[in-house]
């Protein structure tokens, strides 16, 4: 029965890692990632198969959805003090809120915004930390094509609140900001002047052409990027997290 069980076993990490490698290889591929770019994936393998073996969530886990690289980025600038705006709302919140950051999400979606901030206070019950609600408004088709997302079920929605909610905040007074929701090329343009020089975005799905305009405004403006590919926690798809640094 052990050697049935390791047999098993062996099998399945096998079949996993020739998954893992297949993928690798079609993300370096499609994104023409460069050997520095792309040691991510290489480096990023025991964490995945360490997400995907319970069959969790990355919210459950207190993960956030982006390439372990990034992850690993938030994990070395953030701590007590820092202050964060994000876009989107999820184990990200999780997370920085755990590294004592202070800071505010918005959400889209009612539902879970109101799942993460349960979350939230049940186990970081003294975080300094925000989850709101920014619904998109209707608007037919004649709002301003900056405030609408990629996403077909949001057409006749503008998201210009939401984008704008970051202006809340004095320019240069972030350390960090995600961008990980709605409308995200236009969440980049208005979240630039609020980071302090120094700080920085972070664009998650920066390999897809539709965020391409968000990145050539932080390239063309001077801050500095840093891809970095590999897989997302607690699934099989690969992708690319871009941090951008502004310059001080």
């Amino acid at each position: 029965m052990r050697q049935s069980r390791l047999s098993m076993l062996s099998g399945s990490m096998t079949a996993r890692l020739g998954n893992y490698a297949i993928e690798s290889v079609r993300v370096f591929t499609a994104l023409r990632a460069k050997p520095t770019e792309s040691e991510w994936v290489l480096r990023s393998y025991a964490k995945w198969a360490d997400s995907v073996a319970p069959q969790t969530t990355p919210m459950q886990q207190g993960l956030p959805w982006i390439t372990y690289g990034a992850i690993d980025y938030l994990a070395r600038q953030i701590g007590p003090g820092s202050r964060v705006f994000e876009y989107g709302s999820g184990g990200s919140t999780i997370f920085m809120s755990r590294l004592g950051a202070s800071g505010v999400s918005v959400e889209h979606d009612e539902s879970w915004q109101r799942l993460v901030e349960d979350k939230l206070r049940a186990e970081l019950p003294d975080a300094n930390w925000r989850v709101l609600h920014v619904p998109a408004e209707e608007r037919g088709l004649a709002h301003p094509k900056e405030f609408r997302s990629s996403s077909p079920e949001f057409a006749l929605r503008s998201f210009e609140r939401y984008v704008r909610s970051i202006e809340s905040f004095e320019p240069e007074s972030l350390d960090l900001v995600v961008v990980d929701g709605r409308s995200r090329n236009a969440c980049v343009h208005h979240a630039a002047n609020r980071v302090k020089p120094g700080g920085s975005i972070v664009l998650d799905n920066s390999e897809r052409i539709e965020y391409r305009r968000a990145a050539e405004h932080l390239e063309g403006s001077g801050w500095i990027p840093v891809r970095y590919f590999g897989p997302l926690p607690c699934t099989a798809h690969f992708g690319c997290t871009t941090v951008f640094t502004k310059p001080r």
